[in-house]
């Protein structure tokens, strides 16, 4: 790629880059500071870029020619899916592997518009808009006529809000659930661990989902990883960029309460977003503030389940995850009765564990204010088992699996 062309891009008017780093570098580093005349790196581990040489530069982040993203184009049959060259610069979020540097850290105090971080002092770092290719779980390519759908998830229940007319549409300013931190996975992968995402959330209109998460080992910008489970919140897509809140570890049996408040719509479409996620054991909770950039919110995501190196079932937690007292409001604030939350599964996972929402896969309403994500733990039982606590209570038969949710905790073996 030219590097001229690609810098002069970046610049506004007559606003140049103080540091006379070399071009290269800049590639890299793939943001401007507007305000304080400062360029600096992805914000995920934010190093000051006055102090980085063309040495200093981790090589697992150059910008490689992007053949491996090309030579997957074309119909899913013909197309292999592999991991690009530079593997080790790409980072798992909530929508797929996305490179580093479309993967950006927001601080408390600063704020997101477009492409750009508001700082509380009133300057501004601006980012270009991702260069590489985004990858599913799988590393197939992520194009963008597969989204929202198309990101990795593995089960999930969503809403789309209804649009009768187009000057008749329903959208939604908020959502808020509630669900428990699970306990570590059974068993945690060699070499790599597994890394493993939970949330609900909003779409708007096919770029950007926003989203209060809790994930299990989450990699940050410099290649580290957060043992354990935290959480923090996302606004997030797989074509212009990622941003995130500063993360917050938990521990399990916690409760997080996770919000996506808009302020301010108008016709459906809101001026600012706050997303908060919250650990309503401890107290601590962790926000992102953004706008929505005249895009309404037109799906929810009741609840989410998404993972990456998951090569066996036992590499999943114990227990699958409930989001219960789930609220959704329309454009006008009022609360929307009745949500008839619908059920999806990957058609064919690997592994498959078995997955279901709300006990089924397939169209299944789940109840309104409550979504169910399960999956199989792979135990067979010699008997009949019957569940005497939770929702439904029935009974399993002889070889029958057990479902992995937290409301299905007590079983009682028949006679």
């Amino acid at each position: 790629m030219p590097i001229g062309p690609a810098v002069s891009g970046w610049l506004e008017g007559t606003r140049t880059l103080p540091l006379c780093m070399a071009a290269l570098a800049s590639m890299l580093l793939g943001c401007q500071e507007t305000g304080s005349e400062r360029s600096t790196t992805s914000r995920l581990s934010a190093p000051d870029a006055s102090k980085l040489s063309d040495a200093s530069i981790p090589r697992d982040a150059e910008v490689l020619p992007l053949a491996d993203a090309s030579s997957q184009n074309g119909d899913a049959a013909s197309r292999t899916c592999r991991p690009p060259r530079n593997e080790r610069a790409f980072v798992e979020t909530p929508v797929g592997y996305l490179h580093r540097s479309c993967v950006h850290r927001v601080l408390d105090g600063e704020s997101v518009h477009g492409n750009e971080i508001v700082r509380s002092d009133g300057s501004r770092i601006r980012f270009h808009d991702c260069r590489h290719p985004a990858y599913d779980r799988s590393w197939c390519v992520i194009d963008s006529d597969s989204l929202p759908t198309n990101i990795g998830k593995i089960a999930y229940a969503a809403y789309t809000l209804p649009c009768p007319e187009p000057d008749a549409c329903l959208r939604a300013s908020y959502l808020s659930a509630s669900w428990t931190v699970p306990k570590p996975p059974a068993e945690l992968r060699p070499s790599l661990q597994q890394t493993v995402y939970v949330w609900p959330g909003l779409f708007d209109n096919s770029v950007y989902v926003y989203q209060p998460v809790l994930g299990w080992h989450t990699k940050e910008a410099d290649g580290t990883y957060h043992d354990g489970w935290s959480i923090s919140s996302w606004k997030c897509s797989t074509l212009p960029n990622c941003w995130n809140s500063t993360p917050i570890s938990v521990n399990p049996g916690d409760v997080i309460n996770g919000v996506v408040q808009g302020a301010n719509c108008s016709s459906g479409i809101c001026s600012s977003v706050t997303i908060t996620t919250t650990n309503t054991t401890t107290g601590s909770s962790t926000t992102l503030s953004t706008d929505p950039g005249g895009r309404p919110f037109y799906q929810a995501i009741g609840g989410l389940l998404e993972a990456f190196r998951v090569d066996q079932c036992s590499y999943y937690p114990p227990t699958g995850t409930v989001f219960s007292s789930i609220v959704v409001k329309d454009q006008y604030g009022g609360t929307i009765s009745n949500i008839p939350w619908t059920s999806s599964c990957l058609s064919s996972p690997d592994p498959a564990c078995g997955f279901r929402v709300c006990n089924a896969c397939s169209g299944v309403v789940c109840p309104a204010s409550t979504v169910d994500l399960g999956y199989n733990l792979g135990v067979q039982i010699s008997g009949d088992v019957h569940l005497v606590s939770g929702s439904p209570n029935q009974t399993l038969t002889e070889n029958q699996s057990i479902w992995s949710t937290t409301s299905y905790g007590n079983l009682q073996i028949s006679q």
